[in-house]
C-alpha cells in the first residue's frame, strides 16, 4: 500500500488506468479497422483485442513520467515503449500513438505544472471515433466491422460513466479531507458499489442486444440504395404506391433511391461538422497558449477576476448615449457635453472626473453638475421634471 500511496492511492491509480484504456480503445479500433481493410474480415475481432495490448507501453510511459528523474531517462523509456508497441502489434506504425503520448508526457514534465490532457481521461466526444469505421462498413466494409464499432461505442460510453462516477467520489472525499469523522471506507464502498451496479445494468441492457443483432446498415454508393441487410437476405426500402401522375413524374423504380443531391448534401454537412471541430480544437489550443506560458520554469497565466469585470463595466458607463436615445439621462449628458465643449479649448481627458473638467474649463453650474452626476452614476437617473426645471 505504501507503493500505491506514491501514485496517490488505488483510486488515483484506477483513474489513471482508465486513461490507458481510453487511449488503448481508440488505437485498437483503428488498428482492427486498418487490418480489416488490408486482410478482410478474417482478422476480426482478434485484431481489435490485439490492439488493446498498446495499453502496456502507454502505462510504461505514464509510470516513467513519475519515476524517471532525468529527461534522458524518460527519453530512453519512451523509445523502449515505442519499440514494445511495435513488437506487440507487429507493425512499426503502431509506435506512432505511443510516441505522441510520450511527447505530451515529456512536455508536461518540462512545464513542472501537472496538466490533465485529453490523453489522460475518456471524454464523451471521443465516441465519434466510431463514426468512420461505421460508415466504412456501411459502404461495403462488412457487417462484422459495423457491429464491432457499435459495441466499441457502447463500451466507451460505459468507460466514461465509470470515470465520471469514480471522479465524483474522489472529488467528494478530497473536499471533506479535513473534516473529522468522515467514513471514507463506507463512502467508497457504498458509492463504488452503486456505480458498479449501474454500469453492470447498462452493460447487460446494451451489449447483448448489439452483439446479437444480425442486421446491419448498408449504403450502396452506385445505386444510391439504403438497405437494412441481414446475413441471408436483404431488406430494401421499397417506395410506396404513388398516384399515376406522380409515377409519371418520378418514373418507375424497383426501390427507394436516394437522389445524388442528398448524398452530396450529407457529405457537405459531415465535412462542415469536421471542419468546425478542427477549427474549434485549434482555437482552444491557441487560446491556451495565449493565456499560459512557461517563463524560466515558472508557469505564467493571465487570469480574470472581479477587477476586470469592474473595468469593463466602467468602460460601458463612459460610452456616449446614442443619437436616438431621448431619455432624460441622455439629454442631461448631451447638455453637459455641449456646455463643456463651448468653454473648453481642447477635449478633456477621458479619465478626468466632472470636478476636474469643470475646474479646467471654468464651468460653474452647480445644478447641471448635480444632474450630470445623477444621470451618469446613479441607478435612479434623472426624471423628466428635472429636465424641464433645468431648461427653465
Amino acid at each position: 500500500m505504501k507503493r500505491l500511496d506514491r501514485f496517490g492511492g488505488w483510486r488515483q491509480l484506477l483513474l489513471r488506468s482508465m486513461g490507458w484504456v481510453h487511449c488503448g480503445m481508440i488505437v485498437a479500433l483503428y488498428y482492427g479497422s486498418i487490418l480489416q481493410v488490408i486482410e478482410g474480415d478474417s482478422v476480426l475481432p482478434q485484431a481489435v483485442w490485439r490492439g488493446m495490448l498498446v495499453m502496456v507501453p502507454l502505462a510504461a510511459a505514464d509510470f516513467a513520467g513519475e519515476l524517471c528523474r532525468k529527461l534522458w531517462q524518460f527519453a530512453l523509456v519512451s523509445l523502449a515503449a515505442c519499440g514494445l508497441a511495435w513488437a506487440l502489434l507487429g507493425y512499426p506504425l503502431a509506435a506512432t500513438p505511443v510516441a505522441v503520448v510520450c511527447f505530451f508526457r515529456g512536455k508536461n514534465r518540462l512545464s513542472e505544472e501537472p496538466v490533465e490532457s485529453l490523453l489522460d481521461r475518456p471524454h464523451v466526444s471521443f465516441v465519434l471515433a466510431a463514426v468512420v469505421p461505421f460508415f466504412y462498413s456501411a459502404l461495403g466494409g462488412g457487417p462484422l466491422l459495423q457491429k464491432i464499432s457499435l459495441v466499441w461505442a457502447a463500451c466507451y460510453l460505459l468507460l466514461c460513466c465509470a470515470r465520471s462516477g469514480l471522479e465524483n467520489i474522489e472529488r467528494y472525499l478530497s473536499l471533506n479531507r479535513d473534516v473529522a469523522g468522515v467514513p471514507v471506507k463506507r463512502i467508497v464502498r457504498t458509492s463504488g458499489l452503486a456505480v458498479l451496479g449501474m454500469l453492470l445494468l447498462a452493460g447487460v441492457l446494451l451489449l447483448p442486444s448489439l452483439m446479437g443483432e444480425s442486421r446491419y446498415f448498408r449504403i450502396d454508393p452506385q445505386t444510391k440504395k439504403v438497405q437494412v441487410q441481414a446475413t441471408t437476405e436483404s431488406v430494401v426500402m421499397e417506395a410506396p404506391d404513388l398516384p399515376e401522375e406522380l409515377r409519371e413524374l418520378v418514373g418507375e423504380s424497383s426501390g427507394f433511391q436516394i437522389p445524388p443531391i442528398i448524398s452530396w448534401l450529407f457529405m457537405a454537412v459531415v465535412g462542415v461538422v469536421v471542419a468546425i471541430g478542427i477549427f474549434y480544437g485549434v482555437y482552444l489550443i491557441l487560446r491556451n497558449f495565449r493565456g499560459t506560458f512557461v517563463d524560466h520554469r515558472d508557469v505564467v497565466q493571465y487570469l480574470r477576476g472581479p477587477e476586470d469585470q469592474e473595468e469593463r463595466s466602467s468602460d460601458k458607463k463612459r460610452k456616449r448615449p446614442s443619437f436616438w436615445d431621448r431619455s432624460p439621462n441622455a439629454q442631461v449628458r448631451r447638455r453637459y457635453r455641449r456646455a463643456v465643449e463651448r468653454m473648453a479649448k481642447e477635449a478633456p481627458p477621458v479619465w478626468a472626473a466632472p470636478e476636474e473638467i469643470e475646474a479646467k474649463v471654468g464651468l460653474q453650474n452647480a445644478e447641471l453638475h448635480g444632474l450630470y452626476e445623477k444621470a451618469r452614476y446613479s441607478r435612479e437617473g434623472c426624471s423628466a421634471q428635472e429636465i424641464r426645471e433645468l431648461k427653465g
